[in-house]
């Protein structure tokens, strides 16, 4: 797996709209322009317009997640109990966990090795939940300071 992808020259183009553009255009077609102007227009593939209009394109695109949305989400509120308790996790902490989330649940994901998700999977989590968790680094104080109260 690599960790930054670099996209080939001539490779076929994905998603280069916003969700936003897309519904302007999905808009437009309901109220009667036709698929082929809003494709210029809005320059979104008329094909992929006509396919979310008709609701043929429901699914994500890219690889499903190695976790199901239910169990991240499970594992989101366990990160968040432990940073309001003031324990700080570093990646090996958030892996250990998630091993022993897997275990506990009796799930065997073969995408991870011994069961332990690997550094990659742990940036990429973090990044598709990135509105609720963030990576810091932590800053010492001095002890005076810790003391006030």
């Amino acid at each position: 797996m690599t960790r930054i992808h670099i996209r080939k020259k001539g490779a076929r183009n994905y998603v280069n709209y916003t969700k936003e553009i897309l519904q302007k255009a999905i808009m437009a077609i309901k109220r009667g322009m036709s698929a082929n102007a809003a494709s210029k227009l809005f320059k979104i593939p008329r094909r992929t317009l006509d396919n979310k209009v008709r609701g043929r394109h429901c699914l994500k695109y890219g690889a499903p997640t190695a976790l199901s949305e239910i169990d991240e989400r499970r594992l989101v509120d366990v990160l968040i109990a432990c940073a309001e308790y003031g324990c700080s996790l570093t990646m090996l902490d958030l892996r250990m966990t998630v091993r022993d989330f897997l275990a506990k649940n009796s799930i065997v994901n073969k995408k991870f090795r011994n069961n332990m998700p690997g550094e990659d999977w742990c940036y990429g989590f973090l990044k598709r939940h990135s509105h609720l968790l963030s990576q810091r680094h932590c800053q010492n104080i001095k002890r005076n300071r810790a003391e006030k109260k």
